[in-house]
């Protein structure tokens, strides 16, 4: 069953990032779907947002969850040679935040910018 959406973003990211996004969530169990993006976040940078379906939010580990997935997804766009989103929002069934982290560089990897 679907717990967690991908915005999509077409501008930031295409098909092939979308699958890696998508897998990178399925090895952290969860079970992603690509869904349109209905958030709009004023930044000079993207932001990669996740809508959270399922109820155990208020016990879950965002922060290393998190902190996982944001290595994952960054260096699938390092390899691509693609800037790699600096945050991931985290939103409830109802556009709440529950979580927000920026998304760094995993340690002991050069930075190619």
């Amino acid at each position: 069953m679907v717990d967690t959406l991908v915005e999509r973003n077409p501008i930031r990211f295409d098909e092939e990032d979308m699958d890696a996004i998508l897998v990178a969530l399925r090895d952290l169990d969860r079970d992603p779907e690509p869904t349109d993006q209905e958030t709009l976040v004023k930044a000079a940078w993207w932001v990669l947002v996740l809508h959270w379906l399922s109820d155990d939010a208020t016990h879950f580990a965002f922060d290393s969850f998190l902190t996982v997935l944001g290595h994952k997804v960054w260096r699938h766009f390092r390899e691509r040679e693609k800037d790699p989103p600096r945050r991931i929002d985290v939103l409830d069934a109802k556009g709440n935040t529950l979580a927000s982290q920026e998304v760094d560089e995993p340690e002991g990897e050069p930075d190619q910018s």
